[in-house]
């Protein structure tokens, strides 16, 4: 027996809001159901839309459980394996992993891999490994290891996919997160643009797992300018595969050379590291310009200067920039190799006409420049730093000779350029390169801060020289975050910021 309220015959006079509410509370009754069961009764069912799990005397419930488990038990097997690289992504266990992601097609902004693509970068991993398997000789070579989604062989459990972006920096950094996610060195991507002249462009990304606390090699890299395809790109067509595999051919073998040269830089061996990349400079003498060439000579150059051959170094960056002028990351080099040499002569010499000093600062400025329009962040804030350090060195030697106004127009622009570069690689967590800044912005507070004693200004001299002490602790304090980045905790730290430190304090005691 069901008991529900009585019918009440709507009132067209009442207004809306009675109406409305009058189905509100009609709406809160509900069913209520009654029944007389007897004594013994067995399997009794009461009410509406009942399921009833105790049959004839018999329960049912552990036989739809049991088929229940079964259930989940085989979307777990089957759903596990693509379900895991969601949170469970395979590492790359090599001394240097390569990850050759799918090519893509470039349509405006939208990139999407098409027939075509996919077998450009099959192609191209299939060259890779050829070279790899053709040059055993080279060390560590056995160590390096190389993904690609057509590979069937590998612990990889995750698809590279294309990466996305219509710009470097956008690419660079949808390769970034997939060199993290994976645990990746190097990321190599390409892309055909649509609806213009067929080429393949061939980018590569190095990551922060580098052994390259001071950044000027992580990031993105274009290898050469496109590599034309046939106008009727048939991938099924045997003879355009083999002339497009030789086109791949020489920006193989001059990745597998720089791999090889960087295998070694991840260890951080940088003697092993250049005669690696030397033997790929005599072995790929067909290299031409337009095909990335001055990578190779930029890598040649960083390790030269790591060996204090500056010499050397000058010639590698230089030709560098002789193959690309607008390449700024070796402008960088050639600012550092100005700036050391600057620091290693007096500051009377300093000062000479040309000096060392002022071709610094026209190199780094030129990689700035360059660097902003190219929309490279970290290149820019490089020559920023750059730019900090060498202004300070030139106040510097200004100080030393008493050419105080000279000096004081030097600090500052020092002061202005090194803070920029400090808060953005301390943003960016690169600490050795944050105590650098730190440290030339407590060099430029000391020794401004004496400049004030000379003038007679002792309250500038005594925020001068708070500032430096400031400066010299954060130096100090870089050191709870780099690791076990050894040059960072002796050669800056240990054997400059604290000293300095200690030199202000005393200089604080006697004011």
């Amino acid at each position: 027996m069901t008991i529900q309220p009585p019918d009440r015959e709507p009132n067209p006079a009442e207004s809306w809001l009675r109406r409305t509410w009058e189905r509100l509370r009609s709406g809160r009754w509900r069913d209520v159901i009654i029944a007389d069961v007897d004594a013994g009764a067995s399997n009794v069912a009461v009410g509406k839309n009942i399921f009833q799990l105790n049959v004839g005397g018999r329960n049912i419930t552990p036989y739809v459980a049991g088929i229940l488990l079964a259930l989940l038990l085989l979307v777990g097997y089957f759903g596990y394996p693509l379900a895991e690289p969601l949170w469970n992504p395979a590492q790359m266990q090599g001394q240097f992993n390569i990850a050759v992601a799918q090519f893509g097609a470039l349509d405006g902004d939208t990139v999407r891999v098409t027939d075509e693509s996919r077998a450009l970068s099959a192609w191209f991993y299939e060259q890779l490994a050829a070279v790899y398997a053709e040059t055993p000789d080279v060390p560590l070579i056995d160590s390096t290891v190389i993904w690609h989604d057509s590979r069937t062989d590998t612990a990889q459990n995750v698809a590279l996919r294309a990466i996305r972006g219509a710009t470097p920096q956008a690419r660079a950094e949808h390769a970034r997160k997939l060199a993290e996610r994976i645990g990746a060195h190097m990321v190599i991507y390409g892309y055909v643009v649509e609806n213009s002249p067929t080429g393949l462009d061939l980018e590569f990304y190095l990551s922060p797992r580098m052994n390259d606390e001071t950044a000027t090699i992580v990031g993105p890299y274009a290898l050469g300018s496109p590599i034309t395809l046939p106008a009727a790109f048939d991938v099924g067509d045997p003879i355009v595969n083999a002339t497009v595999g030789e086109r791949l051919r020489t920006r193989t073998e001059a990745l597998f050379w720089l791999t090889a040269g960087l295998t070694h830089e991840v260890l951080g061996r940088t003697e092993e590291a250049l005669v690696l990349l030397r033997r790929g400079e005599e072995a790929l003498g067909d290299w031409q310009a337009d095909e990335g060439r001055e990578i190779l000579y930029f890598f040649i150059g960083r390790e030269e200067l790591f060996l204090g051959n500056d010499d050397a170094a000058e010639t590698a960056f230089q030709t560098a920039v002789t193959v690309r002028p607008d390449y700024a990351r070796a402008h960088n080099g050639l600012g550092s190799v100005h700036f050391f040499r600057a620091q290693e002569i007096s500051p009377q010499e300093r000062l000479d006409s040309p000096s060392e000093l002022d071709a610094a600062a026209t190199a780094y400025a030129t990689a700035q420049e360059l660097a902003r329009a190219q929309g490279d962040e970290l290149v820019e804030e490089l020559a920023t730093l750059g730019l900090g350090m060498t202004a300070r060195l030139q106040g510097e030697s200004a100080y030393v000779q008493h050419a105080f106004d000279d000096a004081l127009a030097s600090f500052a622009q020092a002061e202005a350029q090194l803070t920029q570069a400090r808060d953005y690689f301390a943003g960016a967590s690169h600490y050795r390169l944050t105590a650098q800044a730190y440290e030339s912005l407590g060099l430029t507070y000391f020794q401004r801060a004496d400049i004030m004693r000379e003038q007679g200004d002792l309250l500038a001299r005594r925020a001068d020289l708070d500032a430096a002490r400031t400066a010299f602790e954060a130096c100090a304090e870089q050191a709870l975050n780099g690791g076990f980045d050894e040059l960072l905790r002796e050669r800056i730290i240990a054997a400059s910021c604290l000293p300095l430190r200690q030199a202000v304090e005393a200089a604080l005691a006697e004011s």
